[in-house]
């Protein structure tokens, strides 16, 4: 473990920090759109794991000096000089200790990330006892009054219709919601949300919930162009939307809007996002080995 102490300190403060940095330059991320739907997914996806992947280009850098060029900042211990590994773990008891309470920590995580997946894969296996295939085998049909429709699960998805909804639709307003939940299928909305959600998990609260507020309504909005896209109207899509919140007010679709006026290329917004990330690899980079010395040396 001792080893390793330096990268995992560094991976750890990095994420922190970057992930706060994130989270307090996301209001200036939207301000560049509104982008339409699926460039919105996209940016949003690099922003939330934008903290990971800095971390990880540090902690290369940190491992393979020679690499840093500039962003490795120059200075000696005893007689060496040119770039070197920091080695805090050999040299700092609390270096040591710290880290591993850090691989602890992470650990418990994925743990935990491990038994939601179980729990998941249980209820989906349970909806699949309760549930039967259309004669299309397109979507599975739950016995039930309610207008339920919703895809569930991450590696294999599955569209999971009721009697209900089945019955109280037009074949067109069926075929109008299959699109959309087959769209949500196609881009593995749901995994797409557990990765976001799991990885803003350092983020301030309020803007961690902004984030995953905007990026789910940016998979509806684009499963609805998906409809839309098949030869349907936007007036089509929305008054099925319509028929299905009246019966579940409250539901995903509440969050849609329509961005069609005054979208805007997501030019700005992929600088903008590179150039953060860039700015935090090369200070990080340069502050990370002087600063283990420090607090640990």
């Amino acid at each position: 473990m001792s080893e390793y102490s330096d990268i995992i300190i560094a991976g750890a403060a990095v994420v922190l920090l970057s992930s706060w940095l994130c989270s307090l330059c996301l209001p200036l991320l939207l301000k560049t759109g509104p982008w339409n739907a699926v460039r919105t997914t996209r940016l949003l996806t690099l922003w939330a794991l934008m903290p990971w992947i800095t971390a990880l280009w540090v902690c290369i850098l940190l491992t393979h000096p020679q690499m840093a060029g500039a962003f490795f900042h120059a200075h000696c211990h005893d007689d060496v000089c040119g770039p070197h590994i920091p080695d805090i773990g050999h040299a700092s008891v609390s270096g040591a200790l710290l880290a591993a309470a850090i691989t602890f920590v992470l650990a418990l995580l994925l743990f935990s990330g491990a038994r939601r997946l179980q729990k998941n894969h249980q209820r989906l296996q349970t909806i699949k006892m309760l549930s039967a295939k259309d004669r299309h085998n397109s979507y599975r049909l739950i016995e039930s009054p309610l207008l339920l429709a919703w895809c569930s699960g991450l590696w294999k998805p599955r569209i999971i219709l009721s009697r209900g909804l089945t019955q109280a639709l037009s074949d067109e307003e069926l075929q109008i919601v299959l699109l959309h939940e087959f769209n949500h299928a196609l881009q593995r909305d749901n995994l797409m949300k557990l990765i976001l959600a799991k990885a803003s998990l350092l983020w301030f609260p309020p803007q961690r919930r902004r984030l995953l507020a905007h990026f789910a309504a940016a998979c509806e909005q684009r499963c609805d162009e998906a409809a839309m896209a098949q030869g349907f109207t936007r007036q089509q899509v929305a008054d099925v939307l319509q028929k299905l919140q009246s019966a579940c007010d409250g539901s995903p679709g509440s969050q849609r809007h329509s961005t069609e006026s005054g979208i805007r290329p997501a030019t700005d917004g992929l600088f903008f996002s590179l150039i953060l990330l860039v700015v935090q690899i090369a200070v990080f980079s340069y502050t990370a080995h002087p600063l283990l010395d420090m607090v640990f040396l």
